[in-house]
């Protein structure tokens, strides 16, 4: 009997707020350059660092809106430890690769448990326009990290953009 090939999910971590045309072109440009089978979008509920955030709620009420499968996870922020033990408990048989704009890619190596990441998970980067690419994959190379690269014509939408324009 010939194996099955295990499901390729990609997990994006975020806080969207508000989600946008940039993050969907980006899921959707890594779901085919990585063939992923799927996108699951995991919006942070108490995103570090960031203020005035409107709700969890209403966010995920957004991604749904864009069409986007969504994962709650059952912790407020986002901890490889925590995070990546849910997950792989959850979709035991898949392969899971991480996305991540390039801006939180430059700050990988602050992470702690960055090592248990990035040795067993391919990260998946969207490139943005304000950031060089030489510079983010010579940090990934440092943390000796499996990545690939994306790049989308949305590169420079941001969230923080829109809400000073709302």
């Amino acid at each position: 009997m010939p194996s099955q090939t295990p499901t390729h999910i990609g997990i994006y971590a975020g806080t969207f707020d508000p989600v946008h045309a940039g993050h969907i072109a980006f899921a959707r440009e890594a779901e085919r350059t990585a063939s992923l089978s799927k996108v699951l979008f995991l919006p942070e509920a108490a995103p570090r660092g960031k203020t005035n955030v409107t709700p969890l709620a209403s966010r995920v009420q957004q991604l749904h809106a864009a069409g986007c499968e969504v994962y709650q996870a059952g912790q407020p922020q986002f901890t490889i430890a925590a995070t990546l033990s849910e997950l792989c408990a959850r979709y035991p048989q898949a392969q899971l690769s991480f996305l991540m704009g390039s801006d939180v890619a430059l700050g990988l190596s602050a992470w702690p448990d960055i090592q248990q990441l990035t040795s067993n998970h391919q990260l998946i980067i969207g490139m943005r326009s304000t950031d060089n690419q030489q510079t983010v994959e010579a940090a990934l190379n440092q943390l000796s990290a499996h990545y690939t690269v994306v790049t989308t014509r949305h590169a420079h939408v941001s969230s923080r953009q829109l809400r000073m324009i709302q």
